[in-house]
């Protein structure tokens, strides 16, 4: 029936009765006390009027008197509990985006390439960088398409990489250099940051927070002028603001490109890569309208310089004209040599996320620069509320004092990372996700294990209060 209905007519109508043995389409209700029926309600009793995210929470709410279990989720970690307007999906699943899903033949092509094109559009923006793709996969592929970029652009093998980043962005890129014999040398962190100066090192330590083994990894001191490429998070895995700033110069003083992997909702407040210099920007599209669907399909990121066009993997959608003159799109320096002239191609991804990614673009116009920057800022507020009442509870402890965005680690009673996290599961909430923090320490151990929490912005004040009394029954 698609989205429409089909009316019955008095017959239909009159016939169904008779069938039951009614005489009027009242008799189907009279089973219901009179109290609760609408010619009993009191006009003063209805709510008054609410935005959608507030009805779809109250809704929720009256969902969760069922005997389901739902945790309010403080997890993070690269996936976010985003809210997600009801007008995204509506938009994304509109006929003119679902067209042939290879959009080689234009002319019947045009709604998806224009959703396209309005994606790079906004990625552009969001990025403050020239260029974008039409997405890769995912976060962590797209981290491995920017550092093969590096690659290709420098002729060099070696990418120094953040020990901050994402593990799991970590892991695959470990997977990568393991299939083309690149070396992976990683920066050290301190304080949960990482250290401007290290990829600059003679001896970078193998601080990498994946569990990967040590033949995938280069045991070299010496550097040279081999480093393609300077990878970094911003915030970076740990929640951490990182000096982006410092980490792009010294990559531009070892003639290597400059990586940022970012937080897309964080680019409404925090400057964007463009803005401090970065060559490639990448990022996890999740947040952007997409809901946490246990691990995806997600989509990747990617936007860089004018002058690295050629490099960018993957799909463009490109405004052009048709032989009457009149504004069109057509796939632009896709080349098909991914496909075939495979000698001169940077990379082998010849597709993207089209349906993910118009549901960022939608999602990106439905909330637009003033919004994102509020959520972004919502999202501040009340993670920094939580984290200094967190640590005012006996047994808890923030792990780093550094500045952070919407995600912090914690130090918990005893330790017991898992305990915690099973405990305030009891309460109905998810507490965040166990992690390892690289130590200060040369004479302690390696590590500290800690919880990494996210507010997202959708999280209510009252959710947060919860978190607060649960972990305070916890540390008593």
């Amino acid at each position: 029936m698609g989205y429409g209905y089909v009316p019955h007519t008095d017959e239909d109508r009159n016939s169904i009765l008779a069938r039951l043995g009614m005489e009027k389409i009242e008799d189907l209700f009279s089973h219901i006390p009179p109290e609760l029926r609408s010619d009993g309600l009191d006009p003063a009793s209805i709510p008054g009027p609410m935005s959608e995210q507030e009805v779809a929470e109250m809704l929720e709410r009256l969902a969760l008197k069922n005997e389901a279990s739902r945790l309010v989720c403080f997890a993070g970690g690269g996936a976010y509990d985003e809210y997600v307007p009801a007008a995204v999906a509506e938009i994304a699943s509109r006929p003119e985006f679902k067209t042939a899903y290879t959009p080689y033949q234009p002319e019947v092509s045009q709604g998806v390439l224009q959703a396209l094109f309005e994606y790079q559009s906004m990625v552009c923006r969001l990025t403050g960088m020239e260029v974008a793709n039409a997405s890769v996969y995912d976060g962590a592929s797209a981290v491995v398409e920017a550092a093969n970029m590096a690659i290709a652009i420098t002729g060099r093998r070696t990418i120094a990489v953040s020990g901050a980043l994402n593990p799991r962005y970590s892991e695959v890129l470990e997977t990568f250099a393991r299939g083309r014999g690149l070396d992976i040398r990683y920066i050290p962190v301190r304080d949960c940051a990482t250290e401007v100066g290290g990829a600059s090192s003679r001896a970078l330590p193998l601080t990498a927070p994946s569990q990967q083994t040590k033949s995938s990894r280069s045991e070299s001191s010496q550097l040279d002028e081999g480093v393609a490429a300077v990878i970094f998070q911003q915030p970076n895995y740990f929640g951490v603001l990182e000096d982006a700033p410092g980490l792009v110069e010294e990559a531009h003083s070892e003639g290597a490109l400059a990586v940022a992997v970012c937080d897309p909702i964080s680019l409404g407040l925090l400057k964007r890569p463009g803005d401090y210099g970065a060559d490639i920007a990448v990022a996890e599209g999740q947040p952007l309208g997409n809901p946490l669907n246990f691990g995806g399909p997600y989509l990747g990121i990617m936007a860089t310089k004018d002058e690295f066009l050629r490099f960018l993997p993957g799909r463009i959608s490109g405004l052009t004209v048709d032989a009457d003159g009149r504004a069109s799109f057509a796939l632009a320096l896709q080349g098909r040599e991914q496909h075939i002239r495979r000698e001169k191609a940077s990379s082998n991804i010849c597709t993207n996320q089209t349906l993910v990614a118009i549901a960022a673009a939608a999602y990106l116009a439905w909330v637009g620069p003033r919004g994102l920057r509020q959520l972004a800022e919502d999202s501040v507020r009340k993670a920094h509320y939580l984290a200094s009442r967190l640590a005012e509870i006996d047994g808890f402890a923030l792990a780093t004092k550094r500045p952070f965005f919407r995600e912090f680690p914690l130090f918990v009673p005893d330790g017991d990372v898992v305990g915690f996290i099973e405990s305030m599961a009891k309460s109905g909430i998810l507490a965040g996700i166990p992690i390892a923090i690289p130590s200060d320490d040369p004479q302690g151990p390696s590590e500290s294990k800690a919880v990494l929490i996210a507010v997202a912005s959708r999280r209510r004040i009252e959710e947060v209060e919860a978190y607060i009394r649960a972990a305070s029954r916890v540390g008593k």
